[in-house]
């Protein structure tokens, strides 16, 4: 009743002051709610996408370091071949470099002792040097994995550079270790953070908290040790996750980090704090200036306006209620030139700019999964408290199904993994979640069709503060071709070697069976002597079985084979006459690849058909006193016995073994080893057949798949061996370049279709027409390299000339048309005229070449 008393104007004051905070109040603490939740969301936002780019920056630094453990693998191959020889394996590390990236330093091969046996750097060095102090050293002789130095800075370059090595061994047994050294420099190539803000960071740091590259200023960082930094001692206890604090800079920043599963590396990736939190406050900001000035606007409106101030008020509350329930596509309606009218439109502003917000948002989903698509490698993603898996478009690739075929359950997922490979992959996966191992293994996926290929997988858990597992991600990539590769390599090796582990059981099963009765037969001296001979006899034939395995493993041609196998297998049963022979490519006749003894020269030559072992595909034996058939490639009824035993690997008669006897004698002795014999033909057509995939692979490797032609490879190869003859035998050396004209317009008019069917036909020609002597490669594209020892500058130009008439007269068909008048543009040049080493003269052919085209093409050009 006392406020009835007060003046009109107070009691209105007083009702509209009221009816401003009842109104103010509520919306204050909404706003400052959805400020607070919008706070949270930008910076749990900024610290996934850190995180989730230190993961990718650290799958990109492991597959890197895959190709570099390759690498080293590769070069081991080259150390074995050459580990006798330091100066010639100096000269090949040397080579190598050449034609490996600027960013590669020096390649060494390392004794197991520390010392060093040839080096890149140095290849002709006399004065040898020891690392066996260096950490990557040390590291690589500590087992299977890739060992790691400390960066130092390079003598030769200036500039900082990290050592790799690996320990490698042959046979189960560690023989050398290959190391190379890569510069800093190049490691922030492979540090991207184009989807994180301004001022962002990404920086890779080893075991000991050293830089090791860093996305912005470089120069600056790379080399420093932050363990004194705060935010580093509390990353370097956590294998992986999200902090936010003060970085080696001062920059107060929301961070994410990893390990890297190959070495003892991490990255971390961190966004200013101020930046990532910019728009939340900005929303903060204008929160405040709409409600100080909706509280200005209602402490001096009218009393009049209070009967017309309750309805938009309340319509103003339904749009704040859909806006609070997440509507932000809702506008309020309220239309008044008041100032209810004016807090409507300071509300669609601040739901506008949330609208933005969210959307700015979704827009960094979007680039995340562009960097995603954009891996060579797919991605997976397990969210382990639903049991959802995410799988990138590559997965889906690989595996052959399209945007939503592929299972989204993380059951269902791994109802595609083979039978023999799901117990396994699942375990690896339950113990990398429960007690944190390294997640990287393969196994068989099942695609849409139906078939498996082999896979990848590299993944990494991230725990909560809790320890508990919420999440695995990680990538995976196809290795179908390897590891096929490897297995068949892996088979071959395994049956030989037991083949050869039941002869050696056999073998000394007998050797105690003859102790056993030399032990029962001592009274007997003739007996005993006859045991020592027999157990002497089946020593030597150990012996050269051994020595025989070792020379075929040296052998690195097929006339190396045959010589090793024909000088065993004469001194291994004593052999006076015999032969081996091959299949020739035809498969229609067998040919004597070696001979021995008085062998007969119109024997060397015969059909399948003529031998009865080839007939019967076992061994088979003709002794005249016997009576056996005898095969119709022994022509001469003179021959006593004898024995033809073929050599097979795999189902497939590679060769015949032939073995002759002049006297009884001879012939007892042949036929009490018929058991070896037919245990050596077994082990050489096991080796014949090795032999055959090797140089298989060895052909698929120097040869271009589309002509035929030798490849660029190749070229350098023989082009290095020619120059090295030419030079000491003073002799010429020449080299024709060309390429065909207008190869571009024949492919957008024709289609790539009839630019290849030019190429084969024109690498056909090319086999055909050019002299045994001379070299023919596909240097690349549309150009080819001719290599012509021997050959002057004249000698080259008529051979240019004729070149030139005979692609004028092909006619490639391809899909019903007939292509003609083509037409090639040549360059010339010779060793010594055009320059003193090889790699001049080449330079001075592709010049020559340029020359003739800026003529008008069709035509030879002569380097000046």
């Amino acid at each position: 009743m006392a406020d009835n008393k007060l003046p009109w104007h107070r009691r209105t004051s007083t009702y509209l002051v009221l009816l401003v905070l009842a109104v103010a109040v509520p919306f204050l603490l909404l706003l400052s709610k959805n400020v607070a939740d919008l706070t949270t969301a930008y910076r749990e936002n900024a610290v996934n996408d850190a995180v989730k780019l230190a993961k990718l920056s650290s799958s990109r630094l492991d597959g890197y370091i895959d190709g570099v453990e390759d690498l080293l693998e590769s070069i081991a191959v080259v150390a074995l071949a050459d580990l006798d020889r330091a100066e010639q394996l100096g000269a090949r590390l040397t080579a190598l470099k050449a034609r490996l990236p600027d960013y590669i330093n020096a390649i060494q091969v390392i004794a197991l002792d520390g010392s060093v046996i040839a080096s890149s750097a140095a290849p002709n060095h006399v004065e040898p040097y020891a690392v066996a102090d260096r950490k990557y050293f040390k590291e690589a002789m500590k087992g299977d994995d890739i060992g790691v130095g400390e960066p130092v800075i390079s003598r030769t370059t200036g500039k900082l550079a990290v050592a790799f090595a690996k320990r490698i061994t042959e046979a189960g047994k560690a023989r050398l270790v290959v190391s190379l050294s890569l510069r800093l420099e190049n490691f922030e190539n492979l540090l991207k953070a184009e989807q994180l803000p301004p001022g962002s960071i990404v920086t890779l740091l080893n075991e000991n908290n050293v830089v090791l590259a860093r996305t912005h200023d470089a120069q600056t960082w790379v080399g420093k040790n932050l363990t004194d930094v705060k935010i580093v001692q509390q990353i370097g206890q956590r294998q992986e996750g999200g902090i936010e604090g003060a970085s080696a800079d001062g920059v107060n920043r929301l961070a994410g980090f990893t390990r890297l599963h190959k070495v003892p590396w991490w990255v971390y990736a961190g966004t200013p704090r101020a930046i990532a939190l910019a728009p939340a406050n900005a929303a903060l900001w204008r929160s405040l200036l709409w409600a100080g000035s909706a509280a200005v606007v209602g402490l001096v409106a009218a009393i009049w306006w209070s009967r017309r101030i309750a309805k938009p008020i309340e319509q103003l509350r339904g749009d704040l209620e859909l806006w609070s329930g997440g509507d932000l596509e809702h506008r309020s309606a309220v239309d008044s030139s008041n100032e209810i009218g004016a807090l409507a439109q300071h509300f669609n502003r601040v739901t506008q700019s949330l609208q933005q917000s969210t959307a700015e948002l979704r827009a960094s989903e979007k680039r995340l999964d562009l960097v995603i698509s954009a891996t060579t490698d797919g991605v997976w993603d397990i969210d382990l408290t639903t049991g959802r898996i995410f799988t990138s478009r590559k997965v889906k690739g690989l595996l052959g199904y399209d945007e939503h075929e592929i299972p989204t359950q993380r059951d269902a997922f791994e109802a595609l993994l083979h039978p023999d490979d799901k117990p396994r992959v699942v375990q690896a996966l339950k113990d990398h979640i429960q007690h944190r191992t390294a997640l990287a293994d393969e196994f068989r996926l099942r695609t849409k069709n139906g078939e498996y290929i082999w896979i990848a997988r590299h993944g990494q858990a991230e725990w909560d503060e809790q320890g508990n597992a919420i999440r695995v991600a990680g990538s995976i990539a196809d290795i179908t071709t390897r590891k096929l590769a490897e297995l068949e390599v892996q088979r071959l090796h395994a049956e030989l070697e037991q083949r050869v582990n039941d002869r050696t059981a056999a073998l000394t099963r007998e050797i105690i069976e003859h102790k056993q009765t030399q032990t029962q037969l001592e009274a007997s001296n003739e007996s005993l002597q006859a045991s020592l001979d027999r157990l002497r006899q089946q020593t030597r034939e150990m012996s050269l079985l051994h020595e025989m395995s070792e020379l075929l493993q040296s052998a690195h041609t097929f006339g190396d084979y045959t010589h090793v196998i024909a000088h065993s297998v004469q001194t291994l049963f004593d052999s006076k006459c015999g032969g081996l022979f091959m299949l020739k490519p035809s498969r229609d006749l067998f040919e004597a690849s070696a001979t021995w003894g008085d062998y007969p020269t119109n024997q060397e030559v015969f059909a399948p058909d003529e031998c009865w072992a080839l007939k019967l595909t076992k061994l088979h034996v003709a002794d005249a006193h016997v009576g056996r058939l005898k095969c119709a490639h022994v022509e001469s009824d003179e021959v006593g016995t004898y024995v033809c035993v073929p050599l097979n690997s795999h189902g497939e008669t590679l060769g015949l073994l032939h073995l002759r006897t002049d006297s009884e004698a001879d012939a007892q002795k042949l036929r009490a080893r018929l058991p070896l014999v037919h245990t050596v033909a077994e082990y050489l057509g096991l080796a014949l057949g090795s032999f055959k995939l090797q140089q298989t692979w060895r052909f698929q490797s120097l040869r271009d798949p589309l002509t035929g032609l030798y490849n660029r490879r190749y070229m350098e190869e023989s082009i290095s061996r020619e120059y090295s003859r030419a030079q000491r035998a003073a002799v010429p050396m020449g080299i024709i370049m060309f390429d065909l004209d207008h190869f571009k317009q024949l492919n957008d008019r024709f289609g790539h279709d009839a630019g290849d069917a030019v190429l084969r036909d024109l690498g056909r020609l090319l086999q055909e027409r050019v002299r045994d002597t001379d070299i023919a490669c596909r240097y690349g594209g549309e150009e080819f390299t001719v290599i012509l020892p021997g050959a002057d500058v004249d000698a080259c130009c008529e051979r240019a000339d004729e070149l030139l008439q005979l692609v004028r007269d092909m006619k490639v068909e391809c899909n019903g048309q007939i292509l003609n008048d083509l037409s090639i543009s040549l360059g010339v040049a010779s060793y010594p005229q055009h320059g003193p080493t090889w790699q001049q003269v080449l330079k001075a052919a592709d010049t020559a070449l340029y020359q003739a085209k800026q003529r008008g093409r069709r035509c030879v050009a002569v380097a000046a």
